[in-house]
């Protein structure tokens, strides 16, 4: 995002991780390569990501290396198994993409492309084969979880802050649906919401009163999340053979 730069990152988690040994997972550093990046850009930031995670596993206190994620960039199928096996080679089970398409003035913005889905579904694969499990970085809106079942993807888990921030704007989910931007919305078409709440089948404690809803907004955020949780339930998801892999919500 610009605030600080990669070796800055790394020795403030290496720090970091030292002094709190509480969490479940702690995600190895990464240098996130932006869509306005270059080819040869792209594959230095994939290059280093693996050599420091290498760097970074050697000096990890004892006990977190099976709790670490490792993160899959990568432009291409090949820089993308390179990550796998690198992670792999490491002994790292849990791996996590985050080579999405970027937008915004600092590239902090996710957007799912068919570029994108082609190479999370090789990464599924890669790992499905190493039973390695797999997290999604910076899920977006419900919208994208049905493009991401649709594809055959089915991660072990996901992040997404996307339900927080839209709230903050203004903005409210409803499953499978575009974001309403529902505090410049007139009044007088505020029943419009009411309409895509009954289509869609969703019910929570904070869509009740649409009122509120445009004026509160934790009630938005809050609202937001239940329609991730709804939008989980609801979709598509894929299963192995074996019906074993699940899906985890963090």
């Amino acid at each position: 995002m610009g605030k600080i730069g990669y070796e800055q990152l790394f020795e403030q988690l290496q720090r970091f991780y030292h002094v709190h040994n509480w969490a479940d997972w702690y995600v190895l550093p990464d240098h996130v390569p932006c869509s306005l990046d270059t080819d040869s850009e792209v594959e230095f930031k994939v290059r280093e990501t693996i050599d420091f995670a290498r760097l970074f596993v050697r000096q990890m206190p004892a006990g977190l290396i099976e709790r670490a994620i490792g993160v899959v960039h990568g432009r291409t199928e090949e820089q993308v198994y390179r990550c796998v096996e690198a992670y792999r080679e490491m002994g790292i089970r849990y791996l996590g993409f985050g080579s999405f398409s970027t937008s915004g003035p600092k590239g902090s913005i996710n957007l799912l492309s068919q570029r994108n889905l082609q190479l999370l579904q090789r990464t599924q694969q890669l790992t499905r084969e190493q039973g390695l499990k797999l997290h999604l970085f910076g899920v977006g809106s419900p919208g994208s979880l049905v493009r991401l079942a649709r594809a055959g993807i089915t991660p072990t888990s996901f992040d997404s802050a996307s339900w927080w921030k839209a709230g903050g704007f203004g903005n409210i989910f409803f499953p499978f649906s575009k974001q309403i931007h529902i505090t410049a919305m007139p009044h007088s078409e505020a029943t419009l919401t009411g309409a895509e709440r009954q289509r869609n089948g969703h019910r929570c404690a904070f869509c009740t009163d649409l009122r509120l809803l445009r004026r509160n907004r934790l009630r938005r955020v809050l609202h937001n999340l239940a329609v991730m949780l709804d939008s989980v339930e609801r979709a598509p998801w894929a299963t192995v053979d074996d019906g074993s892999f699940t899906f985890n919500r963090i």
